[in-house]
């Protein structure tokens, strides 16, 4: 996927408003982009295929259940989960023939909007600080990317409604099959 038409945006509205448009466009397709094309989501295969760099060209998504993203062992999970969504997009379809799909678009894809924007937003703000290294495709590692490559932050009352994981973040990626209950033990 080109940038080139990004950049010629960014030429015409100058670097402020590009920022503030590059924000508006993770926040609202962010996730369908990560869940459609693995956009920002991993740089490499994984370990069936020798965590090789992704070839170019080769686009991994979160919905073939041979895409390259997962292990073989998870195929039929995949497409369980694939099944899934396709029969709620169809009941979807069909509550929308009922109540008219400007109303569903209230009720349901403005919210859905935002929880995406919101998953992002957090996710963003775990992975970004100014003392985080970035590493070029020879340096990086998985554990300097979990340990180094994300921060812990504390996010007042949203720390309970999302058990913990800013605060603990940091814990999650090194040890992902700990509890959340443990977490906070984990990380001191």
């Amino acid at each position: 996927m080109s940038c080139v038409p990004l950049q010629k945006v960014h030429d015409i509205i100058g670097d402020d408003a590009f920022a503030g448009l590059e924000v508006v466009l993770h926040l609202l397709l962010g996730w369908p982009m990560y869940l459609f094309i693995n956009a920002t989501g991993a740089r490499r295969l994984n370990k069936e295929f020798g965590h090789k760099r992704i070839p170019k060209g080769e686009i991994l998504d979160h919905f073939r259940p041979d895409s390259k993203l997962f292990p073989s062992t998870w195929k039929f999970a995949v497409f369980l989960s694939t099944a899934g969504l396709l029969i709620w997009l169809c009941i979807l379809g069909f509550v929308g023939t009922k109540i008219g799909f400007w109303r569903l678009t209230l009720m349901y894809f403005f919210p859905y909007l935002w929880t995406n924007a919101w998953l992002v937003l957090y996710t963003w703000l775990q992975h970004t600080e100014e003392n985080i290294p970035h590493w070029g495709v020879e340096e990086w590692t998985w554990l300097k990317g979990a340990a180094l490559g994300t921060i812990d932050r504390e996010y007042g009352i949203f720390d309970w409604f999302h058990h913990d994981i800013g605060s603990t973040h940091v814990c999650h990626h090194i040890f992902s099959k700990i509890p959340h209950y443990h977490a906070h033990e984990a990380t001191r």
